[in-house]
């Protein structure tokens, strides 16, 4: 799962989009494979058009832009968190993108991100949500062959979500805070004419 954003009006540096063939999709045709070709040039080339975060990616660009961009309101704001085809117009994209340049240029962006991954380490591990903390799961998942377990009692399969242990790390720590990311982000705003959030 992902967020996809498009761009509303993305400057094309005299690129057109190409339109899918109006035949039945076939990956394998000519005429699809064309068409693939050109989407991708397209893309490459007009930067402002779409740009694809996983959401593990998105939701550290979500959350920087939550707390810096303070000409946001609240629907902006709750748009960026969920995939619901919020969008966000031209000036506030071209505004999201001076911003972002302006923080990267006085370091406020690394200072951020820097932060954030001190934050996560500090946090303590929490109990696994899979097998409630033992260690041990007594279901019957439907994964490949688990290692048999008993733990303090308890009897079943060791857990594939704590590896055994019983705790694991908090769940912050599988989004990936990067500066890149937010530049990349950054730079598509400033070519995207606004955007679309789905």
């Amino acid at each position: 799962m992902g967020f996809d954003i498009y761009g509303m009006d993305p400057v094309t540096n005299g690129y057109k989009e190409p339109q899918a063939p109006d035949t039945d999709y076939d990956y394998e045709s000519k005429e699809w494979q064309t068409y693939f070709d050109l989407k991708e040039k397209y893309l490459d080339n007009v930067p402002g058009a779409y740009f694809r975060a996983s959401v593990w990616y998105w939701r550290p660009i979500a959350l920087f832009l939550q707390e810096h961009m303070d000409f946001l309101d609240t629907e902006d704001n709750e748009g960026l968190d969920c995939n619901s085809g919020h969008v966000v117009n031209s000036d506030k994209a071209h505004r999201i993108a001076e911003r972002i340049q302006d923080l990267d240029a006085i370091g406020e962006i690394d200072e951020w991100v820097r932060n954030k991954k001190i934050a996560i380490v500090m946090m303590s591990k929490e109990d696994c949500a899979i097998c409630d903390g033992t260690g041990v799961r007594t279901d019957r998942p439907l994964l490949g062959d688990l290692e048999p377990l008993t733990k303090n009692g308890i009897e079943g399969v060791k857990c594939n979500g704590c590896k055994g242990e019983g705790t694991r790390d908090p769940w912050e720590s599988n989004y990936p805070y990067d500066t890149k990311v937010i530049l990349e982000f950054g730079h598509f705003a400033s070519e995207s004419g606004g955007f679309q959030i789905c």
